[in-house]
């Protein structure tokens, strides 16, 4: 069986690839990672290939690479087709059916798709995917070989990436926006303490509101004015949505009542 073709062929031309009869593949470990790149991309060609030159080889994967799962009992299906021809993949199998039953638990809906790892030979077991709706956000897998295949030493490893730029585009610009401070005047009346309308405008802006001094009765008006007087009552907030006063004798229950009122 040819196995490159084009654009391989300049990579590897003139190789040919040879079965063996006992039903494995006999093939070079390049030369099989080429050959199921090719089959899990959806070459139907190269499944078909296999298929003639061992029935027993074709026959296991095409069922495998062809159907897809939504519960354990999928991998319990292929566990018990691949068992006979492929008993060394149980243990495999045993361990996705752990992952499977953590997902169940977790609540988190899932699809087992056997051929979607194609273009990463690096992986060594389990691959995963992460979707929102319909876009592909993460993904990632085990890759024990990969270290070693750089030179480093003979270490375990699994990891995984989100997209951010794909997270971006899901989210809408006023969840990532902050809320518009509340604007809040305070005004000066006639004889008022001038010390306190100055501390109960630095309070302010330390909860996060912008404050701003009328000393002059030329500021803008907004929803909420306090004013501030050296007699009773001490301190008035004016709701000018709503048309109602409020009298206070602390700026505490000022900050009080405003948090209550704008939801904060």
């Amino acid at each position: 069986m040819k196995l490159c073709d084009p654009p391989n062929r300049r990579e590897c031309a003139g190789q040919t690839v040879r079965l063996g009869k006992d039903g494995e593949i006999g093939l070079s470990p390049e030369a099989q990672v080429r050959l199921f790149d090719r089959i899990l991309d959806g070459d139907a060609a190269a499944l078909a290939e296999v298929g003639r030159e061992t029935p027993e080889v074709g026959n296991m994967l095409r069922p495998l690479l062809s159907l897809k799962g939504q519960n354990p009992g999928f991998l319990r299906n292929q566990r018990a087709i691949l068992m006979g021809s492929l008993p060394e993949i149980r243990p495999h199998l045993d361990d996705f059916l752990k992952t499977v039953a953590v997902l169940d638990e977790l609540g988190i809906k899932y699809q087992i798709n056997i051929a979607s790892g194609a273009g990463f030979e690096y992986y060594t077991g389990l691959i995963f995917q992460l979707f929102a709706g319909r876009e592909k956000v993460g993904g990632g897998g085990r890759y024990d070989a990969l270290i070693p295949s750089m030179g480093g030493g003979d270490v375990p490893a699994s990891g995984f990436a989100l997209y951010v730029d794909r997270l971006m585009g899901l989210v809408k610009s006023a969840a990532i926006a902050p809320p518009a401070p509340e604007n809040v005047i305070i005004k000066i009346k006639p004889g008022g303490a001038v010390n306190e309308a100055f501390k109960i405008a630095a309070g302010l802006r330390e909860a996060g509101y912008v404050a701003a001094l009328d000393l002059d009765g030329r500021k803008a008006t907004s929803r909420w004015v306090i004013e501030v007087r050296a007699e009773a009552p001490a301190l008035t907030l004016a709701d000018n949505v709503k048309s109602k006063r409020y009298n206070f004798t602390a700026p505490g229950e000022i900050l009080e009542k405003l948090e209550s009122e704008s939801g904060r």
